[in-house]
């Protein structure tokens, strides 16, 4: 029987976590390359930043992490402190939804709010 210890699940989770940041940081040079100029070595640090808040409003998948942190580099780092952004903050606070529906719902209703 195999048996996999916690260090090696730890090592395997650490490892599919590179690939993604390194997977964001060529999607961030692509399609925001201004930003990705402007932050330069900082950018890492802006996408494990927004890996994390994320993660906090129950936002998970590679995917929809992603969208989240393009919501990061359209309306800022900190959008969600923002007062014209409480709406998509509401969204992001609601526990009744899951993490693709707040990805969904804000992406949704981003015209109707410019």
């Amino acid at each position: 029987m195999l048996v996999i210890r916690n260090e090696q699940l730890e090592a395997l989770g650490d490892y599919m976590r590179s690939l993604f940041v390194e997977s964001i940081i060529e999607h961030v040079a692509a399609d925001f390359p201004v930003e990705s100029e402007k932050m330069g070595d900082g950018v890492r640090g802006f996408i494990e930043r927004g890996i994390s808040k994320a993660a906090g409003f129950g936002i998970q998948t590679e995917s929809d992490v992603s969208r989240f942190i393009d919501l990061m580099l359209k309306f800022g780092p900190d959008f969600e402190a923002l007062e014209n952004m409480a709406w998509a903050v509401a969204i992001l606070q609601d526990n009744g939804i899951s993490g693709s529906a707040k990805i969904d719902l804000i992406y949704q209703q981003i015209p109707a709010q410019q």
